[in-house]
């Protein structure tokens, strides 16, 4: 959410309000995927809801580190996320 610069007026009031209240209903959901699947590739994730009326914000996907305890290249995140 952002204000409009561009208007005539800002109700910089009316727009915390509304940051206030989006950012105080919200689900966060976590995954961890399987410790043998550290193979260094990269998966689509795709997140939906049935009720009407929401927004979803989530990642395209993730990539697992080739090894446990590195991470993936940044070229193949960055790519992903384009």
């Amino acid at each position: 959410m952002r204000p409009n610069l561009a208007g005539p007026t800002l109700d910089l009031t009316a727009y915390l309000d509304k940051v206030a209240a989006e950012e105080s209903e919200y689900y966060l959901l976590g995954y961890t995927p399987a410790t043998d699947s550290a193979d260094g590739t990269c998966h689509d994730l795709k997140v939906t809801v049935d009720r009407g009326g929401l927004a979803v914000r989530a990642r395209k996907g993730y990539c697992t580190p080739a090894q446990p305890g590195t991470l993936p290249a940044q070229k193949t995140l960055d790519a992903r996320a384009a």
